[in-house]
């Protein structure tokens, strides 16, 4: 598992409703985060440091499309539908999950690229930390 790139000054940010992709936020994740991990050090002594494993079939599930779809859906078969344009924020905007959960959850493709890449700490503390 490889570390994840150096911060770069350029990736995707979700600034609002029209700035949603699925597509682009998947190659994004797939781009950036898939294959390599995160090692987080903290000031707690039961937990002093953690790593965060990214995959990309976990990406989907970050997302909540599995509520767009049947249940027996698994994250290969979203990747494949979103890949292929067959899920996407159109088809998303018409489930009554959209604005409660689903459109949310796209702003974590921001927190991630904020927090990880350009190690923005101060996302999640009042104190300026390296993660």
């Amino acid at each position: 598992m490889n570390e994840l790139p150096k911060p770069s000054s350029s990736y995707f940010i979700v600034t609002n409703e029209a700035s949603i992709d699925f597509k682009v936020m998947l190659e994004d994740y797939d781009h950036v985060f898939a294959g390599h991990r995160v090692r987080i050090e903290t000031n707690y002594n039961l937990l002093s440091e953690f790593d965060i494993v990214f995959t990309e079939r976990d990406f989907p599930y970050l997302m909540g499309w599995e509520k767009l779809t049947s249940k027996n859906v698994n994250a290969s078969q979203l990747i494949r539908q979103v890949k292929a344009g067959t899920l996407a924020k159109t088809v998303a905007k018409t489930s009554s999950l959209w604005g409660k959960q689903i459109k949310k959850g796209c702003c974590i493709t921001t927190f991630c690229n904020g927090f990880f890449r350009s190690r923005h700490t101060r996302l999640c503390s009042n104190k300026q930390h390296e993660a």
